[in-house]
């Protein structure tokens, strides 16, 4: 119990960082992907494996801004997977269905069927791949970027070792700091809507 309690302790006080981190991320950078390269990367020091950020274009695609991996090769691997076969708009997983419903998704423990459609679409040759590649999502947290009541994109979070899971604690940390990146990101959009740097 006391191991219990302990890591409790210890996964508050990494939310707590986490979340201090992002928003002087918010506060202080000027260029929107910086704020993104920063807060994933805090994330991922003290929270994940993976996260990524999409953005909802002007025509409504949906457009990936970052991917981060603590692996640099299955970085590569995400990236590469998102470009060449990005989710389809009526996926009932991952980014497209949070973007599209505005609702965060949670699954703390993922399956290797749930798992592969996080990625690409049911029956696609990717599905079998992912697992020649390593990736084997533990759990998954997707939560929307939203801002003045429109979702603007959403924020995707990865656990892929063995060590990591996420909980419920973590949804509403990543739900908060969705809604600061969100804010952070629509004041960046009304700025260059306006012509001010």
């Amino acid at each position: 119990m006391a191991n219990s309690k302990t890591d409790r302790n210890h996964r508050a006080a990494e939310r707590e960082i986490v979340r201090q981190e992002v928003a002087a991320a918010c506060k202080t950078e000027s260029r929107i992907a910086d704020v993104f390269a920063r807060a994933l990367e805090s994330i991922l020091e003290h929270l994940a494996d993976s996260a990524s950020i999409d953005l909802v274009e002007d025509d409504g695609t949906i457009a990936r801004a970052i991917t981060r991996h603590t692996d640099s090769r299955m970085e590569e691997v995400l990236a590469k997977y998102r470009s060449e076969h990005p989710l389809p708009l009526t996926a009932s997983y991952g980014y497209p269905r949070v973007i599209k419903t505005g609702k965060a998704q949670f699954i703390p423990g993922v399956n290797d069927r749930i798992g592969s459609r996080l990625f690409s679409p049911a029956g696609s040759e990717f599905e079998a791949q992912l697992v020649v590649d390593g990736i084997s999502v533990r759990s998954f947290i997707c939560v929307p970027l939203v801002a003045r009541g429109r979702v603007l994109g959403a924020l995707t979070v990865l656990t892929t070792g063995k060590n990591r899971l996420l909980m419920s604690d973590d949804l509403l940390l990543f739900e908060e700091l969705a809604e600061l990146l969100g804010e952070t990101l629509d004041a960046e959009l009304r700025r260059h809507s306006r012509g001010t740097p």
